[in-house]
């Protein structure tokens, strides 16, 4: 039996239960791959659930508003994805009659479909031999092959996806994609992979090398920069005052309380002050700190502290401003 064979058979006796597996067509398995992208499939699975119920096609989702759309994504973060996947179904609504195209060089064409998106919807919803490759691909493919070039390289994730295609051939696309990701989450983790459970552990050259920590092969992460923000929570006759970010850039569009990036925690009030006056047109009484928090994203972080305040004088610019109760 070929590693193909093994893998198929694996899978097929221990794949996990999704909702977009139980009806893999290709609108449900579009939303479902955006959605894991760098997100985790226990976070995605209400997620989905509840985008489905609402958004229950490519019209519904065409539609809908783009605030109606974002809402529904709060919490999962990378809002661009969310964006471009409304962008992409009024595309589909107003040029393609709500269908969506089936092969990979035709979905290759529509906005945030790259290679990836473009294989996923391509074989599992249509069974054309055209293979996935994401980070769990590129770990399963490394150890099994014992593949040494640096994986980060767009150069070397051509070559799997190339060397792919040819292992896909004959088999059935849409199980061997999956299995192959499924095998990455489950099995051949990052570390401490779970060797003896696997099903090609006799084909696996990275094991039988004792090479599995070492691979796959990529080049240390740097050290993320790390920004200090303050803002205000400004409010009076009991509603807060929202601004809305920019229409381009991270987080677009989304609505946040007034603030920014401070240089030094011992002059952040004076800062967040003067910040204030700049967005809002007003000047403020600071309060006491309400509270800190921080968060991680893909290349920085954020440390943010958070005031209490209220207005004392000036006239507010209203453009990008609400308020809430």
């Amino acid at each position: 039996m070929d590693w193909q064979d093994k893998l198929l058979r694996w899978y097929d006796a221990n794949k996990r239960e999704m909702p977009w597996r139980n009806k893999p067509d290709a609108y449900r398995t579009w939303i479902s791959e955006i959605m894991l992208q760098q997100t985790q499939v226990d976070t995605v699975i209400p997620y989905f659930e509840r985008f489905i119920k609402s958004f229950t096609g490519i019209k519904k989702l065409a539609d809908a508003d783009t605030d109606d759309v974002l809402k529904h994504w709060e919490g999962l973060g990378y809002y661009s994805r969310a964006r471009n996947l409304h962008k992409c179904a009024r595309l589909l609504r107003d040029d393609y009659n709500c269908k969506m195209p089936k092969t990979y060089e035709e979905l290759l064409k529509l906005p945030g479909f790259g290679r990836y998106t473009a294989a996923a919807v391509a074989s599992i919803a249509n069974f054309e031999e055209v293979a996935v490759v994401d980070g769990n691909v590129l770990r399963v493919y490394s150890r099994l092959f014992k593949y040494r070039k640096d994986v980060t390289k767009e150069s070397s994730k051509l070559e799997i996806f190339e060397k792919l295609n040819k292992s896909i051939k004959g088999k059935n696309p849409s199980s061997f994609n999956q299995g192959m990701m499924e095998l990455g989450a489950v099995i051949c983790k990052p570390s401490n992979p779970h060797c003896p459970l696997c099903p090609l552990n006799d084909d696996c050259k990275a094991l039988q090398s004792g090479l599995i920590d070492e691979l796959p092969n990529k080049p240390k992460k740097k050290k993320v920069p790390v920004y200090k923000l303050a803002v205000a929570v400004i409010s009076k006759n009991g509603d807060y005052l929202l601004q809305q970010r920019a229409d381009t850039g991270m987080l677009a569009g989304l609505w946040e309380f007034p603030g920014g990036k401070v240089s030094s925690r011992k002059n952040e009030k004076r800062e967040l002050q003067e910040k204030l006056k700049d967005q809002l047109g007003i000047e403020v009484s600071l309060q006491e700190k309400l509270g800190s928090c921080s968060h991680s994203y893909s290349h920085f972080k954020v440390e943010l502290n958070i005031y209490g305040a209220s207005p004392v004088s000036g006239r507010l610019k209203y453009q990008g401003l609400t308020a809430v109760n």
